[in-house]
């Protein structure tokens, strides 16, 4: 995890999170957000485009001790990777 954030954050450096939703019960915590940054260095094959761009998301984690023992997650990354440009556009 934190080496898909020093690798995020070097290719978006203002990348930010709007949460939407989180859930608490028990021992998980479930979270519904869309991130957000501008494209200023290679990440995926893809060279920097300049362009803002959103992923949403959704992830739920197991804690455990007061620390994130699990994570399951998912994102929409072929519409991140269309963004990016590595992907064709689904408008035809």
């Amino acid at each position: 995890m934190r080496s898909a954030g020093a690798s995020f954050r070097a290719a978006f450096p203002d990348w930010r999170s709007e949460l939407h939703l989180l859930i608490a019960e028990a021992d998980l915590v479930a979270e519904h957000f869309t991130a957000r940054g501008t494209h200023r260095g290679e990440v995926m094959g893809a060279a920097p485009t300049g362009r803002e761009v959103s992923l949403k998301g959704i992830n739920i984690f197991r804690l455990r001790d007061g620390r994130i023992c699990e994570r399951w997650g998912c994102l929409d990354d072929l519409g991140f990777l269309r963004q990016l440009g590595v992907l064709p556009s689904s408008d035809r």
